[in-house]
């Protein structure tokens, strides 16, 4: 008798997700492949810049401009990354390097805190190159 009863009952149709779940998923899944991707290159670039940071603090400037150069490669619009490659390039006591510097920062435009560390490092001929300097 049990089985008359459940071979009557009718079998349930399977669920059919409307297009927009369908293309809404498929999008999630190439973000997710997209990010999974580039996740080394950023990875990368962060341990590097941790390293440049602190061969920074401890005056190894040459050392820095390296590893800050690894970092601009991985990420090329890291703005820490190119304020401090610059001071890097203008700490390093080398004249040569100082346009190099000044090319990591042309387009960049500093706050208060950055431009007072900028200064402490940068040669005074190259202060007539920025607008609106606060005076320090």
């Amino acid at each position: 008798m049990e089985e008359n009863s459940v071979q009557e009952q009718k079998v349930l149709k399977p669920h059919k997700y409307p297009l927009w779940i369908n293309l809404f998923s498929v999008v999630i899944v190439l973000v997710t492949l997209y990010s999974i991707v580039l996740s080394p290159h950023y990875i990368s670039a962060a341990k590097n810049l941790k390293k440049a940071d602190m061969a920074q603090n401890v005056g190894d400037y040459n050392g820095s401009i390296g590893l800050y150069g690894q970092v601009l490669k991985d990420a090329p619009d890291s703005r820490k990354a190119h304020i401090h490659a610059a001071m890097s390039f203008f700490a390093n006591g080398d004249p040569e390097d100082d346009d190099a510097g000044l090319y990591l920062i042309k387009d960049i435009t500093f706050d208060k805190y950055e431009w007072e560390k900028m200064v402490t490092v940068m040669p005074q001929k190259y202060l007539q190159y920025f607008e609106n300097t606060p005076n320090l």
